[in-house]
């Protein structure tokens, strides 16, 4: 199998969304017998991400911002347009892999025409997810549009739509495909290395005299601060009226300055930013918090306290994707005041379990190692017929 993937994220990043690309990269290089991957360059080299055995062929945009707004207003929302075609009539390939809508915006009409099988990967619904991460206003409406109509195009188009959660195929049926016509499958995320090439740092033992919990993401990010505010004024209170001596580490990269603002009114909580090691700080805590409640898609920062073992306190609306934690009772979610403070009680309770480390990370590996991802991945391309 031939497998020629186009993905519009940058894969030296550090965000959710290049981490889930660099996965569904190299999962699909297990099976293929060549791959190509057509990316968008940066400064950095992506050797240390993807596969050795993928060839790799980076654009890099040298557009000044305002020929980049141009391009967004007529609809020109990825860089490919210009080199897609003529790499797929030399590569040939049997299946087009795009790595969510946007990198197939005028180009998975190509790829139909060329007689390819394609394969989507919806990263999240983006209509929901641009709603909690909103574009600057120029770029707003002419890529809110543009992208709407991608997404809406590449479900139709596509042989096979693959998602990270449930939730968003739900999403995908209910706004483009009604009468459930199409194919979907949800995949999940992985991670992007080996289990070999990936090892977690060994818990420490909990501390007894106190509790400790930890937030981690991007501390700059539109997400986080509208999350962080009302947790701090609605929900932090009754971790201190259920646990007086409870201390909060958030960390992360590039805090605001209204997040600085936040964390210095609390004396009992330490901001980190920027960690030279976040694994170290996460395993000297006790209880993992999500507190994002807005935008839509699997939020993959929860990912970081499951690897250490923690157990976790999500609102719901980041609780998406990690149904199988939930029924093993290891993730609880929240929604108001007194669901967290439930969960919270509920989540203090596991930490009686000296194995309970244990038993998380275990459960994280099974579901989200590279290996328990690329079966997954192996199983429904042979359901479907791809392989």
């Amino acid at each position: 199998m031939r497998v020629f993937i186009v993905t519009n994220h940058f894969l030296d990043g550090n965000g959710g969304g290049p981490y889930a690309s660099r996965a569904v990269i190299n999962g699909f290089a297990e099976f293929a017998e060549e791959c190509l991957l057509l990316y968008p360059e940066s400064r950095e080299k992506i050797d240390s991400y993807i596969n050795p055995k993928v060839a790799v062929k980076g654009i890099l945009s040298k557009k000044k911002s305002i020929e980049k707004l141009i391009d967004i207003y007529f609809g020109r929302i990825n860089r490919f347009a210009g080199i897609f075609k003529q790499e797929l009539i030399k590569f040939k390939p049997e299946v087009v892999v795009f790595d969510n809508s946007r990198a197939s915006a005028g180009l998975i009409q190509i790829a139909k025409s060329a007689g390819c099988k394609i394969i989507t990967v919806h990263h999240n619904y983006e209509v929901e997810y641009y709603r909690g991460t909103p574009p600057p206003k120029l770029w707003r409406y002419p890529l809110l549009h543009y992208m709407k109509k991608a997404e809406k195009k590449s479900v139709i188009l596509s042989d096979l739509n693959l998602t990270l959660t449930e939730q968003d195929i739900d999403l995908l049926r209910k706004n483009y495909d009604p009468l459930n016509e199409k194919n979907f499958e949800c995949l999940g995320i992985f991670e992007y290395k080996k289990s070999s090439d990936f090892s977690a740092p060994e818990a420490v033992e909990r501390k007894n005299n106190e509790l400790c919990f930890v937030i981690t993401g991007s501390l700059s990010s539109y997400q986080t601060e509208v999350s962080l505010l009302p947790f701090f004024e609605h929900y932090y209170p009754i971790v201190k009226k259920c646990f007086p001596r409870a201390k909060l580490i958030v960390a992360g990269k590039d805090p605001s300055e209204s997040i600085k603002s936040l964390c210095n009114k609390n004396a009992d909580v330490l901001l980190v930013a920027n960690p030279a090691n976040m694994p170290e700080i996460i395993k000297q805590c006790d209880i993992y918090i999500c507190p994002v409640a807005v935008g839509g898609g699997l939020k993959l920062r929860i990912m970081d306290g499951l690897k250490m073992g923690l157990p976790v306190l999500s609102h719901s609306v980041s609780a998406r994707g990690y149904d199988d934690f939930q029924r093993e009772g290891v993730l609880f979610k929240y929604d108001n005041e007194p669901s967290f403070e439930n969960g919270l009680k509920k989540v203090a309770f596991l930490l009686r379990d000296a194995k309970l480390r244990e038993k998380v990370i275990e459960q994280y590996r099974k579901i989200f190692s590279f290996e328990g991802g690329t079966q997954r991945l192996f199983a429904i391309l042979k359901r479907t017929n791809f392989y």
